[in-house]
């Protein structure tokens, strides 16, 4: 039986009033999009300390991270002692020691006020996972576009240094476990050279050198820090460069007394009949925190190049590495007022044939203070090139504005005020490398300006040598730090290294973050498959 036509209209239209409207594209546009479909800008992972970075979870609601802002300071720290005359050479090298390699305290930590960093840089979004509930029509879902892939870093050939300073004002080196966390975090990062501070304040981290045994209670009785990390570092690949501190000998922040009678303070310190110690025009030989050697008097200098042979001599280093190798920031600026140690003077003198105590603005005085600057550079070459083919580098100051030619540099605070003229020493081939302890705060504009004139200005000096860019990772989050480290490796340098591994972000300097999480996060960033810029290991390689 046929239905009839008023029956057929009744049914069709209970059959719509059944059933919901489509929802108009700019209606449903508007509705919270779920967890697993979210693509957020800036997420932060949470950090696994000692490993990679954590997935977070599919369904975790993205947060910005937002650090505290803090004032770094600059590494003041301690002057130690010890004795023990050079050692003989050791007979095995299975520790590291060598058988029959400145605010740059770490690198001349002077830099301009702290200010307050913007927020650390995220990490990227974990890959969204595919919604779990099935699509309530039956025909095929249109494919998804896919995500376009993370932009793979420039391809960089050749030698390229990557570095981290490893300094001795705290935890990094001093027991076997904190070597063994070392070289750990050094692999996760693809770092290829650990610039350790061997030499600190008139000792050595170490049991086989002209200067003494550091009495730092922190290492234990019988344990050769600079050997064991050569040792385990070597077994990696990564390079191993002693880092020292010639001329600083003594620093109020000691926690400690230096009481041993080798010392060089208590042998040629203030009130010795033969002191080394630099002063002012005044008399004073405290520096701010330090005390440090005259590089004016020839005793010191033999001293002190003694010294840095020795290590290269007992040890199976690949290189050294010289810092504050200047005189003090002087009080007044442009006008150089240290160097009036009476031996330096008495050479001074000698050599000029003059018997009159020089003004501090006399112009052949300030020449003859850089010059011995210049030729104690030379003087570290020799010694330590004298036992074999090791780098040979300088971490060097960056004050200021960056200059544009060699002549403009002449006018910067680092050649008028400390006395240092670093391009001198590519040019001659004093160094094979000079560090720029380029510390600016990329968050601050001039800052930020300056780091990228100095690197410029580098570029154009490098002559026969190297340069690398010292960054001051605790001067920065970890967004500014990989902004700079981005900047170092577009420049077309020779590599970086980051000051410091135990301050790795300013965060951490300031106490708000660990040094093991940002650690972990920066290997994580500068290793990520196919857009870390040291994803793929580099060799550094030999003078």
């Amino acid at each position: 039986m046929k239905p009839s036509l008023a029956l057929l209209l009744l049914t069709s239209a209970l059959l719509l009033t059944a059933c919901p409207k489509a929802q108009p594209a700019e209606t449903a546009a508007t509705q919270p999009v779920t967890p697993t479909e979210a693509r957020p800008e800036s997420v932060t992972p949470p950090v696994t300390l000692g490993g990679a970075p954590a997935r977070p979870p599919a369904a975790q609601t993205p947060t910005q991270q937002t650090p505290a802002a803090q004032a770094p300071a600059a590494q003041t720290q301690a002057a130690q002692a010890q004795a023990a005359p050079p050692a003989t050479r050791p007979a095995s090298s299975s520790a590291g020691a060598r058988p029959t390699q400145d605010a740059p305290a770490a690198p001349a930590r002077s830099t301009p006020a702290p200010g307050t960093p913007e927020s650390s840089r995220a990490a990227p979004a974990a890959t969204p996972a595919a919604p779990s509930r099935p699509p309530v029509t039956a025909a095929p879902e249109r494919p998804a576009t896919p995500a376009p892939a993370a932009a793979r870093a420039p391809e960089r050939t050749g030698p390229e240094l990557r570095g981290l300073w490893v300094d001795a004002f705290g935890p990094g080196f001093k027991t076997p476990t904190e070597v063994d966390t070392l070289i750990r975090d050094a692999q996760a990062m693809n770092v290829n050279a650990l610039f350790v501070q061997a030499v600190k304040r008139g000792d050595c981290y170490c049991d086989h050198a002209a200067v003494p045994r550091t009495d730092d209670p922190d290492v234990p009785a019988g344990f050769d820090p600079l050997a064991d990390v050569i040792s385990k570092a070597h077994a990696q690949g990564i390079q191993v460069h002693a880092w020292l501190i010639p001329t600083a000998v003594s620093n109020k922040a000691v926690r400690y007394p230096v009481t041993n009678p080798e010392h060089v303070i208590n042998t040629h310190g203030a009130g010795s009949e033969q002191p080394w110690l630099m002063t002012d025009r005044a008399g004073n030989t405290w520096a701010g925190n330090d005390q440090m050697i005259d590089l004016g008097n020839p005793d010191a200098v033999a001293y002190m190049t003694g010294a840095i042979r020795s290590l290269v001599h007992n040890y199976d280093l690949d290189g050294i590495q010289l810092d504050r190798i200047r005189y003090p920031d002087p009080a007044v600026t442009g006008v150089q007022d240290w160097g009036y140690n009476a031996g330096a003077v008495a050479a001074y003198q000698a050599e000029l044939g003059v018997d009159s105590q020089p003004e501090p603005g006399d112009p052949a005085w300030v020449k003859w203070r850089r010059s011995r600057v210049d030729q104690f550079v030379k003087l570290a070459r020799d010694a330590a090139k004298s036992e074999r083919n090791v780098w040979v580098s300088a971490a060097v100051i960056t004050y200021g504005d960056g200059p544009r030619t060699a002549e403009a540099f002449t006018r910067t605070r680092t050649y008028t005020d400390v006395l240092q003229n670093w391009p001198a020493w590519l040019s001659s081939g004093s160094v094979d490398l000079i560090v720029l302890m380029n510390y600016k705060r990329d968050f601050k504009a001039d800052q930020a300006r300056w780091f990228d004139e100095w690197n410029a200005f580098a570029k154009s000096v490098r002559g026969r040598g190297k340069v690398a860019v010292g960054t001051a990772l605790y001067l920065n989050d970890t967004r500014g730090n990989f902004k700079q480290l981005d900047r170092v490796l577009a420049s077309g340098l020779d590599g970086w290294v980051g000051y410091s591994y135990r301050t790795p972000s300013a965060g951490v300097d300031a106490g708000s973050e660990t040094a093991p999480a940002v650690l972990s996060a920066l290997s994580a960033h500068v290793t990520a498959p196919g857009a870390g810029v040291f994803e793929r290991r580099a060799t550094w390689g030999r003078p």
